[in-house]
């Protein structure tokens, strides 16, 4: 397990943007450690941003990147770029488009990190076993590939990254593993919410009740099992000699 915010080397950054920024916790961390550093976090939905306990050099900005990149971003203008647990949300054929757009985006000398999760729970209980085969299900449904995050540094080179880096992390999910654990415990609770809930509750596979104390159930099986999901952590570097032209004819 890592209780590290990021990976990547950076040193005085000028400016940095949060992919589905969510809550803002993770700006919110980073900005203790660069104060001089502007922080953009980018989300379609505001009501989860928590501006009131956001230091003043976070600001939130609304937009989706995989619909294309919100006014006001510059290309080139960002020293790092963050992208985190957003594999559930996107079809395996929406990735270029995605990294090319990161691509666009990040500084010359700039940094891309990405976090991500096949959500495989690491020896489940009933519950987990019930959650896993719910994924999986809706996953097929909507041409996601849960695997996918194992294995990015090819999609990554082909948009243009170099000294593509992988790491993966046994990670705790649970308030027994103290903050860290807590906070894995959140992200995927919103994977769960945000993603598998709609789809099982609104066609009427599962009732909301149902749905709602299997999750419950789940998280309490978590702190007893003392439960780990696999975290694929990537680093890179914008290949110099790949055109941006070259980008977007691929």
């Amino acid at each position: 397990m890592t209780r590290r915010n990021h990976f990547s080397p950076i040193s005085s950054p000028r400016r940095i943007l949060d992919v589905h920024t969510g809550t803002g916790v993770w700006m919110r961390e980073v900005s203790d450690e660069f104060p001089e550093c502007t922080f953009i976090g980018l989300d379609s939905r505001p009501g989860l941003y928590r501006s009131s306990v956001m230091p003043s050099n976070c600001h939130w900005t609304p937009g989706d990147i995989a619909e294309g990149t919100p006014p006001g971003l510059e290309d080139a203008s960002f020293d790092m770029i963050i992208h985190r647990f957003q594999a559930f949300f996107l079809p395996a054929s929406s990735w270029h488009y995605v990294l090319t757009q990161f691509r666009h985006l990040i500084a010359p000398s700039g940094h891309l990190e990405l976090h991500e999760t096949d959500l495989a729970i690491v020896s489940p209980g009933p519950m987990g076993e019930r959650v896993n085969e719910w994924l999986i299900q809706t996953c097929q449904n909507r041409s996601i590939i849960p695997s996918f995050p194992r294995d990015l540094e090819g999609p990554l080179v082909n948009a243009g990254f170099e000294r593509v880096r992988r790491r993966e992390v046994p990670f705790a999910v649970g308030k027994w593993a103290g903050i860290p654990g807590g906070m894995m415990l959140d992200n995927i609770r919103g994977i769960l919410t945000g993603f598998l809930r709609d789809h099982l509750v609104l066609p009427g596979l599962v009732s909301a009740d149902y749905f709602d104390s299997t999750v419950q159930q789940w998280e309490e099986e978590c702190e007893k099992l003392r439960s780990c999901v696999h975290v694929y952590f990537y680093t890179a570097r914008p290949n110099p000699r790949y055109t941006l032209e070259e980008n977007n004819a691929c």
